[in-house]
């Protein structure tokens, strides 16, 4: 299970006017609209995203709501990556360097910076099986990366254009206004994208000798974040690099651990969860993923999640979600 920092629970909840209180309960009002339990200042996944559908739902104008977040989120919020990103010499290098470290404030998403003609674009890759709040989720993600980037950079940083997979859920002329820039909806990752010359624009706080300070407490935070990381992730991140080759037996996956195949069996029950368990999970969030954003074949996705037959692979599909494969892509392809 991933997990998200209490800090953009905090954030949505005060976007939407609503109150977080210190035992988990979301008001409105007198109201309790949801529950976000935390533990060590972190959120479970699917907990933050119930929480952005119900406040969304509650709130009633998912764009709106998602500019609100924006605004109100700083760049101080994220602790040493947002000192870090500050210090940084140049816009892309604050982007290089959140990139390289927001597995520190989630595991539920990446981000990735990447090199276009003439300038460039900061996409999002999400990391979890598919859930109706997403397309909020993501808007809030691009919102909150353009007020970043403007406190980094200068308020009239110029973006060229932002993309969209999924609809908000809401007319898209505020979030052009919000953003100065072209919104399209579809056809593309969830994105920003920068002229020529807009990354190489130097910070307004850049400093070389702070840069490389906060760099370092940074890496030594990812190292620990990494120690106290549970069994169950490892597990996860080693069998989506390896299901194209096939599952690999629980003592294979073990072995890679450095442990024995009981000690593998018992660390995950501690930890309430199984091997054949996390095969199934880890496949299912890789095909919907997969068949939502990707562009390969149902072939494909099959051969990506460890199933030697498209068939095999369209019934186990369908005992998960009950949709067929294509049925599942179209769905989400005009949702």
């Amino acid at each position: 299970m991933g997990t998200v920092t209490e800090i953009f629970a905090r954030t949505l909840v005060a976007a939407a006017g609503f109150r977080l209180d210190p035992d988990g309960r979301v008001r409105d009002g007198a109201a309790v609209v949801a529950r976000v339990p935390a533990r060590d200042g972190r959120v479970p996944d699917e907990t933050y995203f119930d929480l952005i559908a119900r406040v969304a739902e509650k709130h009633g104008d998912p764009v709106v709501l998602a500019i609100d977040y924006g605004k109100r989120l700083r760049i101080d919020d994220l602790g040493v990556l947002g000192l870090a990103m500050k210090s940084a010499p140049t816009l892309r290098a604050a982007l290089e360097r959140a990139a390289r470290y927001f597995l520190l404030m989630t595991d539920t998403v990446a981000y990735r910076l990447q090199p276009e003609a003439g300038g460039g674009v900061f996409r999002i890759e999400t990391l979890t099986r598919m859930h109706p709040a997403l397309a909020v989720r993501n808007a809030c993600a691009l919102t909150g990366f353009a007020t970043a980037m403007r406190q980094c950079a200068g308020s009239n940083i110029a973006f060229a254009e932002v993309t969209l997979r999924h609809d908000p859920g809401g007319p898209l002329p505020p979030l052009e206004r919000f953003f100065g820039c072209p919104v399209r909806l579809g056809g593309g990752p969830d994105a920003i994208r920068f002229g020529p010359g807009v990354l190489d624009r130097e910070t307004r706080l850049g400093d070389a000798a702070m840069s490389d300070y906060f760099a370092g407490e940074l890496a030594a935070a990812l190292d620990r974040h990494r120690t106290v990381d549970t069994i169950t992730a490892r597990v996860r991140v080693r069998l989506a690099r390896s299901l194209s080759g096939g599952v690999p037996p629980a003592a294979d996956m073990a072995r890679a651990l450095g442990l024995s195949e009981r000690s593998l069996s018992r660390r995950l029950a501690d930890e309430r969860a199984s091997y054949p368990a996390l095969v199934r999970e880890t496949r299912r969030e890789m095909a919907e993923r997969l068949l939502a954003e990707g562009d390969g074949t149902i072939a494909e996705v099959a051969f990506c999640t460890g199933f030697a037959e498209q068939s095999t692979f369209s019934r186990a599909f369908k005992s998960w979600t009950g949709q067929t494969p294509a049925r599942f892509r179209q769905a989400r392809r005009h949702a």
